[in-house]
């Protein structure tokens, strides 16, 4: 049993060493990646019963929180924290049109995969995918109830300038898509997320 987890640990221990060296090169993209990326851009959720609709929209901020290895030069894999919120969105529904009052938010787990065309320079496309729930608090803080939970996935681009031999900052833009649903009453509701936003990338690589 000794041996069996010595092993273990031992082929942990290089597979982690792989992805990330002890010494990453200065102004290089390798090793180990912190990065962190709030964003800014439009959200809308639309619920489905049916033939029934209704729409949750409004300007919204957005989150990523990423810790990754580089287990192949360009190439960065990890996991991600990911979120967004809206303040006071608009409900739509049919010719129906109101302000409401609360947080509509988002947040999620998941993993994400970048390229960098060249390790050296900044330019670099992502895809990730998570597990995410959707809420909707109100003003006086109590729950909208039944939270919504599905798959949420997206892709973005961006280019990345170096302020230091490990820290570089640039724009992105990042496209959010989700599909998820609930179950309310025995019945299912359907809603489908979409965000465009452009974010800023501050990471540690």
């Amino acid at each position: 049993m000794i041996r069996r987890v010595s092993i273990l640990g031992g082929a942990f221990a290089a597979a982690f060493a792989a992805a990330v060296p002890a010494a990453a090169a200065p102004r290089l993209h390798d090793g180990f990646q912190l990065r962190l990326e709030p964003g800014l851009g439009p959200v809308g959720v639309t619920e489905s019963f049916g033939n029934i609709e209704s729409e949750l929209s409004g300007m919204g901020s957005s989150f990523h929180l990423q810790l990754g290895g580089t287990p192949a030069r360009g190439f960065v894999v990890g996991g991600t924290l990911f979120g967004s919120s809206v303040a006071d969105p608009t409900a739509k529904s049919g010719n129906l049109e109101v302000k409401t009052d609360g947080t509509m938010m988002l947040a999620g787990v998941g993993a994400y995969g970048s390229y960098y065309f060249d390790p050296a320079a900044g330019g670099h496309v992502q895809l990730f995918v998570g597990f995410a729930a959707l809420d909707y608090v109100h003003a006086d803080g109590q729950s909208g109830g039944t939270d919504p939970t599905g798959t949420v996935f997206g892709v973005s681009g961006g280019y990345e300038f170096w302020v230091s031999d490990e820290w570089s900052i640039g724009p992105v833009l990042r496209l959010t898509f989700g599909s998820l649903s609930a179950e309310s009453g025995g019945a299912t509701l359907d809603y489908s997320y979409f965000q465009p936003a452009l974010a800023a990338a501050i990471t540690f690589h």
